[in-house]
């Protein structure tokens, strides 16, 4: 795993979003409108997966991290020796909904 930087630690930085998803237990490569969070990077990002030839490439790209945040949710679990209840999943998927969207108002 790399080394956090102190910059990297300390801020929202393209280096510390890189350095996060690189230090998943399957790390994931980030676009680069993901790892700098520009705006409109990432709009044309979205906007150029949806074309049938050019956003090949970029679909792709974003089914692969799909698998990779579900397999690595799934890893993390599977280190902490929980064991999750099926019928508990509604409310952890609810739960976790609820904290994206409260760190996404800050």
């Amino acid at each position: 795993m790399k080394e956090l930087s102190e910059d990297a630690v300390n801020k929202e930085t393209p280096e510390a979003r890189i350095a996060a998803a690189s230090n998943l237990p399957l790390p994931i490569n980030l676009t680069k409108g993901q790892a700098t969070q520009d705006e409109e990077l990432l709009r044309f990002e979205s906007n150029t997966s949806t074309d049938t030839k050019a956003g090949k490439v970029l679909r792709e790209n974003f089914a692969e991290q799909n698998q990779l945040l579900h397999h690595n949710f799934d890893r993390l679990i599977d280190k902490t020796g929980a064991k999750i209840d099926a019928g508990e999943l509604d409310q952890i998927g609810y739960d976790v909904d609820k904290a994206l969207q409260n760190r996404m108002q800050v």
